[in-house]
């Protein structure tokens, strides 16, 4: 049987080699504001936000009217922009992919435009794969944008009003509960590898 050496590339060959042979890591984000409760996802649009000088409110609760219809409720936005009533919602692709979510959100948005707001629905994975590209395809959003250095000072405007502080509490406590479960399982496999249970037979 006569095996194949495989070709091996010089240096100079790697370099010159396609980049579409090569795997590329992805970026690491660093959080410019790790004291601000979120997702990843909605604190790489806070950042953004930030870094662009519009000023936003983060979660903040904001009420919608319709007289005629007798409509007057009250909603969590993720990021309002009262200068350019344009409200962005961070969506998780699990949990806004469930029916009933699907049905509420559309509701929703529909009740943000009747009231003379611009909802942008912006996925969890677009944000993390191609942030600067959702910004650029809203032309409000470039046209407001005043890139100048932040220095770590946010952009938020004073919260009006909000009801709920941290909307991740949920997803953190449950991840907690998984790896305890999971530190509990396996100092007990320890235990019982330790004094011989596997070999009692």
């Amino acid at each position: 049987m006569v095996r194949r050496k495989k070709d091996i590339l010089s240096v100079a060959d790697r370099i010159a080699t396609p980049s579409t042979r090569r795997v590329r890591k992805n970026e690491i984000w660093i959080d410019p504001f790790p004291e601000i409760h979120g997702t990843r996802p909605e604190k790489m649009v806070y950042a953004e936000l930030t870094r662009r000088g519009i000023p936003f409110l983060f979660l903040n609760d904001m009420r919608f009217q319709i007289p005629e219809i007798d409509f007057d409720k009250w909603y969590q936005a993720d990021f309002v922009l009262p200068d350019l009533k344009i409200i962005i919602e961070v969506q998780g692709a699990y949990w806004h992919s469930k029916p009933a979510t699907i049905d509420e959100d559309a509701y929703k948005f529909a009740i943000y435009q009747t009231t003379g707001w611009k909802p942008l629905a912006w996925w969890d994975y677009d944000i993390e794969s191609r942030l600067q590209e959702l910004f650029s395809e809203s032309p409000e959003l470039t046209a407001a944008s005043n890139f100048a250095p932040y220095w770590g000072k946010s952009k938020e405007l004073p919260v009006q009003r909000r009801t709920k502080i941290d909307t991740s509490k949920g997803i953190r406590t449950l991840n907690e509960r998984r790896f305890r479960a999971k530190m509990v399982q396996e100092s007990r496999r320890k235990i019982r590898k330790a004094t011989g249970f596997y070999n009692a037979g």
